[in-house]
């Protein structure tokens, strides 16, 4: 098999302001990883964190059909709304950028945007990666130095989730079935693994 260069299909495809994201939350995630899951590499934390929004160039016709083609299980809130299957779309291409695939890398990417209960140590340090890149301007220095210190992934993911259920909400829109599990979850005391 013919495998694609990740970075230039990203170099490719997204636009400037995307790349340096992609690039601060592979970063993020490095640092997050060497801290919480040292279980994945450097080189395997960047390839997780610059390929999580590989797909955030495609339209939303695109993302439905590659979704429904793979079968994809998605939320109400994706079909409303199928930006937020990038990731979920981004999971299942990444097996043509590299070989072997990781099925938790997999999981990381598909759930980094809504969050999930199982998406396991790797998801939520992608997820709180993608949230506190220093790129992120919705997040202030002292937000992201407060989410840094705390203690473990699932203490920095219930903060996070909680600022995004709460801005969901201000805008009175749905927030995800998985997301409101996640939280659920963590306040009861659950661990990622």
């Amino acid at each position: 098999m013919r495998y694609t260069n990740y970075k230039e299909y990203i170099n490719r495809h997204l636009s400037p302001k995307r790349i340096t994201h992609s690039f601060n939350t592979a970063d993020s995630l490095i640092h997050l990883c060497d801290r919480f899951v040292p279980s994945i590499t450097k080189e395997d934390a960047f390839f997780v964190g610059v390929m999580h929004d590989c797909c955030r160039w495609m339209s939303d016709e695109d993302l439905l059909h590659i979704a429904t083609k793979h079968h994809i299980s998605m939320e109400r809130v994706e079909q409303d709304n199928p930006m937020l299957l990038h990731g979920a779309v981004a999971s299942i291409l990444l097996p043509t950028f590299k070989d072997p695939i990781d099925p938790k890398w997999q999981v990381a990417i598909r759930w980094h945007t809504l969050a999930h209960k199982e998406m396991g140590p790797l998801g939520a340090a992608l997820y709180v990666a993608d949230y506190i890149e220093v790129g992120r301007t919705f997040v202030s220095l002292q937000e992201r130095e407060t989410i840094i210190k705390l203690s473990s992934l699932e203490e920095m993911t219930l903060h996070i989730l909680k600022n995004h259920i709460s801005y969901i909400q201000s805008r009175a829109k749905v927030v995800s079935n998985s997301t409101n599990e996640c939280k659920l979850f963590l306040k009861e005391g659950g661990v990622f693994e």
